[in-house]
């Protein structure tokens, strides 16, 4: 691989890698985001769930009350005493079944909200393991391109002229070519005759 084509790897490596990274990291926050508003989401329903329990037991109140106060104008009309023998039974039976009726509205209402919180609850966990999981995705990501980087500067290094073993090239061949091409100049030091010969 040639120097040029060496360094245009390890710079498209390096943007590649960076551009992975980032969006990994877009993508963690955007889930974690999204989770946290459907958990917000979850919460307000669960508050108007319980004004919707409150409003339908004071409803359950009201009509009650008209029937009972219908039901007493009735008995009273045809003769029977108020809150005596059979109109007092009649009285505490409807009593009594209003009071389950409340007691349902109240048990439904919970159950509601329960469902709710448990919800928010579970989408709150679902955005951290989903940040999470994008910060282990850009962990990866940065360790495949730290890997392709190193293969291409390793690529670089080894593309040169070797000698027939492998090694680096023969340093004894590039002396020889020197001492071959190299002319020494008049008066030239002594020191440098001896090595070359001339």
């Amino acid at each position: 691989m040639g120097i040029g084509m060496g360094l245009a790897s390890v710079g498209l490596s390096a943007m590649s890698t960076t551009m992975g990274i980032q969006a990994a990291h877009r993508e963690g926050k955007a889930a974690k985001m999204m989770a946290a508003y459907q958990a917000k989401l979850d919460l307000l329903r669960a508050g108007i769930s319980e004004k919707q329990g409150a409003i339908k037991q004071r409803y359950s109140d009201i009509v009650f009350s008209e029937k009972l106060a219908t039901a007493k104008t009735t008995i009273a009309s045809s003769g029977l005493v108020v809150g005596a023998g059979s109109a007092k039974d009649y009285e505490l039976d409807a009593v009594g079944q209003h009071a389950v009726e409340k007691s349902i509205i109240a048990e439904n209402t919970q159950l509601q909200q329960w469902g709710f919180l448990e919800d928010a609850k579970m989408q709150i966990r679902t955005g951290e393991m989903a940040s999470q999981a994008a910060k282990m995705k850009a962990i990866g990501i940065g360790i495949s391109g730290v890997s392709s980087m190193l293969g291409s500067v390793g690529g670089m290094m080894g593309g040169g002229s070797a000698s027939e073993d492998g090694g680096a090239p023969s340093l004894i061949s590039n002396a020889s070519s020197f001492k071959t091409s190299y002319s020494m100049p008049p008066n030239s030091d002594p020191f440098l005759k001896s090595v070359y010969g001339r």
